[in-house]
């Protein structure tokens, strides 16, 4: 299995001053190809201590056989 977390097509462009690579789960799925089965996904709206947002892509995926 693979558990993945990545911020979401809108979400921060940068973190700690880098540029981010952001993913929905189409996009993994593509990444990913054949070798890995999609188990579950879900997006996650998280709101930080100073009140942004911060979408997020939640995905779980198994290795094929």
């Amino acid at each position: 299995y693979a558990l993945i977390a990545v911020f979401a097509p809108d979400g921060a462009k940068k973190c700690s001053g880098l540029d981010t690579r952001n993913y929905d789960t189409p996009m993994l799925q593509e990444l990913l190809g054949e070798k890995y089965t999609l188990v579950k996904s879900l997006n996650h709206l998280y709101i930080q201590p100073s009140g942004g947002h911060r979408p997020f892509t939640y995905t779980v995926f198994r290795k094929s056989r």
